[in-house]
C-alpha cells in the first residue's frame, strides 16, 4: 500500500487514489497513522517464568470477549501478549488470523497516540477489504469495519485482535468487536477496568531464578560460549527488581563487553543515585520507560502525581494509608483516592499486608530523582515532619499497650501491638535513621521492648547505635539514660555482655546529679543482669542489693524488680534458699500493686529455686501459675519462657514425654508470634530432649530447624551453640560426614567471636570428626590449627593432647617424621607441666613416630620411658600398649629373647586388666619372637593363647592369621 500524506486547513479527510490512498491531515495534526501487523504463528520464543501466566492468558481469550494485560512499565506485557497470540493462532483458534497495532497510548505528544478514526482504513485492508471499496468518512469505515468482523464471524472466521500500548478506554471502546466469536487482547500500563466485560490479567515482576535465566538466555543468543550468567548473578539481578526490561538491558551492556564482569557491573549499579543511569543501552532505558508513566500521569491527576512525589520520602519500603494521609497533609479518604489512581497506573503495587503500599524498587529510584528536583523544600520538611512524629506517636501508643503491666493489671504485649510492630518495624527503624533527635530516641524507646520480645536483635542493635548517638547531641540526660539502657539491652539479649556493660556504666556516670536516684537504681539493676550473665555473681549480686536498697530508700514497689533480678544472680551462684525467699518478698510486693506481669516473673524465679532444691512438684507448679498470670494478660512472649523453664522441671522429675510436650508448645508459641529466635532456642530445647530419651531423627529434625531458625534471626552466639550440640550430638550417633559439616560452622562462627580457647575446642571436634570419617588429611589440618589456638589461648595441657592426636593422624598417613616432631612436642608440653599422665601417653605415641621412622634406639628409649611413667602413676593399660609396642621394636632388632619377655609382660597386665584383645595382641608378640628363636613348643603355646583370646573378642581376622601361624609350623621338631 502507498500512502500520500500532506497538510490541509480545515477537516482533514482520506481518499483513495488508484489503489493508494490519499492521507489529507488538518494543520497541526499528527501525519503518523496507525500501522496494522499480520501476527503469524510462527515464533515460540520462551519466555522464562511466563508459562503460568502464558497459560492463564490462553484460558482467557478462549472464554472472554476482552482480555486486559496489564503490569508495570517494562514488565514485559506485550511479549507475553504477543506469545499468547502466536499460541491460540497455532491452535487454529482464529482462522481470519490475528493483528497487531501500537496505539502508542504513554507517547508525551497527544497527536502521536492512535485513535478509532486512525484504524478503521488500516484494519479493513488487513480484514480483506479492497482498498478502493474503504469509504472517505471515519464514521463509515467504523460502520463497515463492525459490518465485515460480523460477516467473518457469521461465517466461522472468528479474528484476534492486540491492542498494544493502550492508555484508555477511548483509544479502543469503539473498535471492540461485537460478534462474540472474536477475541481482543489489549496490553496497557493502566488496569482499563472501565472496558466492561473484561477480564484483567495482572503480571508481576519475575522472579531471581528467571530473571538469571534471562540474562543467561540474552547473552548466549549474542555469543553462545558466553557463560558469566552461570556464575553468580545473583547480586546483578536483584539490582534489577525482577524487571525484564531492565535485565534485557543489563544483558546488551554485557553483551557489547565480554571482559565487563558480573561483580563489576554489579559494583557500578550498586549506588542508588546513578543505577538508573547505567540500566540504558543506546535509546532504550528503564528511566524512559517511567517517564513515560509519570509524564502521563502529570496530565491526567495532577494531585496523584504529587502524592508519588511525597511518598518517596518515607524511609521504609512500604506504608499504610494513614501514612500516605501524613505525607499527603490530607484526609485517609482523600489518601485512599489518589493509591487507587496510582495503582492502576501501576505506579505503586500492594505491600505486605491489607492497606499497605509500596513502590517498586527501580520506580522509586526514579520517583526519587523527580522528587528531588519538583517537590519544594519546605512541602518536603513539612512532609516528613508529620510522618516522623506520626511514627513517633503511634509507636507511643503500641508501648502502652504493650507495657500496662508494669503498673497496672493489663496486657503485656498485646495482640494489637504485635501486629503493628510486624507491620511497620522496617518503617520505624528506617525512621530513627532519619528523624529529628529527640523524635529518633522516642521511637527507639517505644520500639526497644517488642524488637526484643520478637528476637529482632540484630535490628534493635544497629537502631541502638544510632539512638544513643542522636541522644548524646540532645541536651536532655533523662533521654540519653534510656538510650543507652536501651540499647545496652539489646546488647546484652545479644550476649554482647562486655559492650553493653560499658554503655550501662555511660549511664550510671550521667545519674549521679541529684533526682536521678531511680534512674541510677534502675541501671545498677540492669547491669547487675549483665554481670550476672558473664558469670560475674559476686559483682551482680552488689549490684542487685545497692538497686533494691535505692529503691527501698526511694519508697516505690520497683524494689520488687531488683529483687527479682537479685534472686536469678542467687540462683546461679547455688544459694538457693537466699534465692527463694528473695523471689518469694517480689512475689509480694508485685501482688500487692497487682502487677501480674512481673509477679508471673518471680513465681518463674520460685519454679527455677524450687527446681534446683529438688521441690520438683513446687517448681512446677510454681511454673504452672506464671504461665496461667501470662496467659491473663496475654504475653505469649514470656508464656512461651515459662514453658520451657516447665518443661525442665518436668524432665527434671522424669516426666520426659510431658517436658517435650511442652517445648513442642513454646515452639508453637514463638511460631506463631514470628519469634524466629524464641522458636530457635526453643526447638534446640526440645532437640536436647528427644536426643537425651533416644528420639534420634526427631531430634536431629529439631536441631536443624532450630540452627536455620537462629541463622535467621542473626543470633550467632545462640547458633554457634546450636551447631555445637547438633554437630556433638552427630559424633555420638556416628554420622561422622553430617557431624563435620556441622562443626565446619561453628569453627566459621567461633574465629569471629574473638575467644581462641573455644575455637581450640571446636577444631579439636572438628578433627575428631574429620578422622572418624577417613578424611586423614583435613583432620591433620584441624588438628595443627587447634594446637595452634591452645597455644594462643595459654591452655598447654590441651596443647598437648591435641598434638598427641595430630601425631597419630600424621602416622596414619605415613608421615613419620613429621609425627615424631609433633609428638615431640606433646612431650615437651607434658614435661613442662609434670602431667605424669599424660606423658605416659604421649611417650607411647613418640616411640611409634620414632618406630615408622626407622629410629628405632629412640623408639625402644620412648617406649622404656612410658613404662617408667606407668609404673609410677599406676597407669597399667598404657604399660601394656607400650609393653607390646616395645616387643614389637625389640622383634625388628633381632633381640628374640628380649622381644618375648616385652610381650609376656604385657600380656600379663592386660590379662590383670581383663583387656582380652591387649593379651592375644602381646601373645602374638611372644610367639612371634619364640618362632624367630627357635622356641617351637614356646611359640606354639603363645599362638594358642593368642587364638583363644582372638576369639573371646570376636577378632575373626586376627584369630585367622594366629591360626595360620600355628598351622606353618607343623610338629614340634
Amino acid at each position: 500500500m502507498t500512502e500520500i500524506r500532506v497538510t490541509a486547513s480545515g477537516q482533514g479527510r482520506n481518499y483513495v487514489v488508484g489503489r493508494g490512498t490519499l492521507v489529507v491531515k488538518s494543520a497541526g495534526e499528527s501525519l503518523r497513522g496507525a500501522v496494522v501487523t499480520s501476527i503469524t504463528a510462527g515464533d515460540q520464543t520462551v519466555i522464562h517464568g511466563r508459562d503460568h501466566d502464558r497459560s492463564r492468558l490462553l484460558e482467557l481469550v478462549s472464554g472472554a470477549p476482552v482480555v486486559v494485560v496489564t503490569g508495570l512499565a517494562g514488565v514485559g506485557k506485550t511479549a507475553l501478549a504477543r506469545q499468547s497470540a502466536i499460541g491460540a493462532l497455532a491452535k487454529d483458534q482464529f482462522p481470519a488470523g490475528g493483528f497487531e497495532i501500537d496505539f502508542n497510548g504513554y507517547d508525551p505528544s497527544l497527536a502521536a497516540r492512535i485513535d478509532p478514526a486512525r484504524v478503521y482504513a488500516s484494519l479493513l485492508r488487513a480484514l480483506g477489504v479492497a482498498g478502493a471499496d474503504i469509504p472517505a468518512d471515519p464514521g463509515e469505515q467504523g460502520t463497515m469495519y463492525h459490518r465485515q468482523l460480523d460477516q467473518l464471524g457469521d461465517n466461522g472466521r472468528a479474528v484476534l485482535l492486540l491492542f498494544d500500548n493502550v492508555s484508555g478506554v477511548g483509544q479502543i471502546r469503539e473498535l471492540l468487536p461485537r460478534h462474540p466469536s472474536h477475541r481482543v487482547l489489549v496490553t496497557s500500563r493502566h488496569m482499563l477496568g472501565d472496558l466492561g466485560s473484561v477480564q484483567i490479567l495482572e503480571l508481576g515482576v519475575l522472579t531471581d531464578e528467571d530473571a538469571v535465566a534471562v540474562l543467561g538466555d540474552a547473552l548466549a543468543a549474542r555469543d553462545p560460549a558466553d557463560t558469566r550468567a552461570a556464575g553468580d548473578a545473583s547480586d546483578l539481578i536483584r539490582l534489577c527488581a525482577g524487571l525484564p526490561l531492565a535485565v534485557h538491558i543489563v544483558a546488551a551492556v554485557l553483551a557489547d563487553d565480554p571482559d565487563l564482569c558480573l561483580a563489576g557491573f554489579t559494583e557500578e549499579l550498586s549506588d542508588t543515585r546513578s543505577r538508573l543511569e547505567g540500566m540504558a543501552y543506546e535509546e532504550r532505558t528503564v528511566a524512559a520507560a517511567f517517564d513515560l508513566s509519570w509524564k502521563h500521569l502529570r496530565e491526567r491527576n495532577e494531585a496523584a502525581s504529587h502524592l508519588l512525589l511525597r511518598l518517596v520520602l518515607n524511609p521504609g519500603p512500604e506504608l499504610s494509608v494513614e501514612a500516605v494521609s501524613m505525607l499527603a497533609g490530607t484526609t485517609e479518604a482523600a489518601a485512599r483516592r489518589q493509591i487507587r489512581s496510582l495503582r492502576r497506573a501501576h505506579l505503586i503495587e500492594p505491600g505486605s499486608a491489607p492497606g499497605r503500599w509500596r513502590l517498586h524498587d527501580l520506580v522509586r529510584l526514579f520517583i526519587q530523582d523527580r522528587s528531588a528536583s519538583l517537590l519544594d523544600e519546605e512541602v518536603r520538611r513539612e512532609a516528613t515532619d508529620r510522618l516522623m512524629r506520626y511514627y513517633s506517636e503511634r509507636a507511643t501508643e503500641a508501648r502502652s499497650q504493650s507495657r500496662l503491666g508494669n503498673l497496672q493489671r493489663g496486657g503485656a504485649h498485646s495482640e494489637e501491638a504485635r501486629q503493628w510492630l510486624a507491620t511497620e518495624r522496617t518503617n520505624l527503624l528506617a525512621a530513627i535513621g532519619v528523624a529529628a533527635d529527640d523524635i529518633a530516641v522516642d521511637i527507639f524507646d517505644s520500639l526497644i521492648a517488642l524488637l526484643v520480645a520478637n528476637g529482632h536483635l540484630s535490628d534493635a542493635i544497629a537502631a541502638g547505635h544510632v539512638t544513643v548517638a542522636a541522644a548524646r547531641r540532645l541536651p536532655d540526660p533523662v533521654r540519653l539514660i534510656n538510650a543507652l539502657r536501651h540499647h545496652a539491652y539489646a546488647l546484652r539479649e545479644a550476649r554482647m555482655f562486655e559492650e553493653a556493660c560499658g554503655l550501662y556504666r555511660e549511664a550510671l556516670a550521667n545519674c549521679r546529679e541529684p533526682g536521678f536516684e531511680q534512674w541510677e537504681a534502675l541501671t545498677l539493676s540492669d547491669l547487675g543482669v549483665a554481670l550476672s550473665e558473664m558469670g560475674r555473681l559476686d559483682e551482680a549480686v552488689s549490684a542487685h542489693q545497692d538497686a533494691a536498697s535505692q529503691f527501698r530508700r526511694l519508697g516505690v514497689h520497683l524494689e520488687a524488680l531488683a529483687l527479682n533480678n537479685l534472686g536469678q544472680a542467687l540462683n546461679r551462684r547455688g544459694q538457693y534458699d537466699e534465692a527463694l525467699a528473695v523471689y518469694e518478698r517480689a512475689r509480694e510486693i508485685w501482688h500487692d500493686v497487682d502487677n501480674w506481669e512481673n509477679e508471673a516473673l518471680a513465681w518463674t524465679g520460685i519454679g527455677v529455686a524450687q527446681r534446683n532444691l529438688g521441690s520438683l512438684p513446687k517448681a512446677t507448679e510454681a511454673h504452672q501459675t506464671a504461665l496461667r498470670l501470662y496467659r491473663r494478660i496475654n504475653d505469649p512472649h514470656r508464656e512461651a519462657l515459662v514453658l520451657n523453664n516447665l518443661a525442665v522441671a518436668l524432665s527434671a522429675a522424669g516426666r520426659f514425654d510431658e517436658a517435650a510436650a511442652v517445648y513442642k508448645q513454646s515452639v508453637v508459641i514463638f511460631r506463631r508470634t514470628g519469634n524466629r529466635h524464641g522458636e530457635g532456642s526453643a526447638s534446640l530445647s526440645l532437640a536436647n530432649q528427644l536426643s537425651e530419651t533416644g528420639h534420634v531423627e526427631e531430634a536431629n529434625a529439631a536441631y536443624l530447624r532450630s540452627t536455620a531458625l537462629l541463622q535467621e534471626a542473626f543470633a550467632p552466639v545462640d547458633l554457634y551453640r546450636a551447631l555445637n550440640i547438633h554437630g556433638q550430638f552427630l559424633l555420638q550417633q556416628r554420622n561422622f560426614e553430617a557431624a563435620a559439616t556441622v562443626l565446619r560452622r561453628v569453627v566459621e562462627i567461633s574465629a569471629t567471636l574473638g575467644d581462641e580457647l573455644s575455637r581450640a575446642q571446636d577444631l579439636q571436634r572438628l578433627g575428631d570428626a574429620l578422622l572418624h570419617g577417613s578424611r586423614h588429611d583435613e583432620a591433620a589440618d584441624a588438628y595443627r590449627q587447634a594446637a595452634e589456638a591452645y597455644g594462643a589461648a595459654g591452655s598447654l595441657r590441651s596443647q598437648g593432647i591435641v598434638l598427641n592426636s595430630l601425631g597419630l593422624v600424621l602416622l596414619g598417613l605415613e608421615r613419620a617424621e613429621e609425627a615424631c616432631v609433633v609428638a615431640g612436642k606433646s612431650v615437651a608440653i607434658c614435661r613442662a607441666m609434670d602431667d605424669l599422665a599424660g606423658l605416659a601417653t604421649v611417650l607411647n605415641t613418640l616411640g611409634d613416630a620414632f618406630a615408622a621412622a626407622d629410629r628405632l634406639a629412640e623408639a625402644l628409649a620412648a617406649y622404656q620411658e612410658s613404662i617408667d611413667v606407668c609404673q609410677k602413676t599406676g597407669k597399667l593399660d598404657m604399660q601394656g600398649t607400650a609393653l607390646h609396642n616395645m616387643g614389637k621394636v625389640l622383634y625388628r632388632l633381632h633381640h628374640f629373647d628380649e622381644a618375648a619377655v616385652a610381650g609376656a609382660r604385657g600380656a600379663a597386665i592386660c590379662a590383670g586388666l581383663a583387656d582380652e584383645m591387649g593379651r592375644a595382641q602381646c601373645n602374638m608378640i611372644v610367639g612371634h619372637a619364640r618362632l624367630a628363636a627357635g622356641d617351637y613348643p614356646g611359640a606354639r603355646t603363645a599362638f594358642k593363647a593368642a587364638i583363644w583370646g582372638f576369639i573371646k573378642v570376636g577378632a575373626v581376622g586376627n584369630m585367622m592369621i594366629a591360626s595360620r601361624l600355628l598351622n606353618r609350623m607343623g610338629p614340634v621338631p
